[in-house]
């Protein structure tokens, strides 16, 4: 359950690449997300904020793009399903707003 390609084509190319990549080791190993957000903070480049604003906002907006497809549904269960992904991408989104970042600044 990552953000879908058309999010990340709208966003900064580098800082949206690395909000997905932070979202996805969320879900895999959220300890190893945060270090590698502070070992790329690190370099100066980007920020830890930026990192969880970035993906935090890619997982809102992938969940809000869910919804928008699930009203243009005309089969109930096919709505249902993507109502589903959306609560998906925001509980996604909660968790990456709720990393906690003055532990994980450098």
């Amino acid at each position: 359950m990552i953000p879908s390609q058309p999010l990340m084509q709208c966003a900064d190319g580098a800082l949206a690449v690395v909000g997905a990549d932070f979202l996805t080791e969320l879900l895999d190993d959220p300890a190893q997300a945060i270090k590698r957000a502070r070992e790329l903070a690190g370099t100066g480049e980007v920020t830890v904020d930026q990192i969880l604003d970035e993906a935090t906002d890619m997982a809102v907006l992938s969940g809000l793009l869910s919804l928008h497809e699930a009203q243009r549904q005309s089969d109930p269960s096919t709505a249902a399903a993507k109502c589903v992904a959306a609560t998906g991408y925001f509980a996604l989104a909660i968790s990456a707003i709720s990393v906690d970042v003055p532990a994980a600044t450098p």
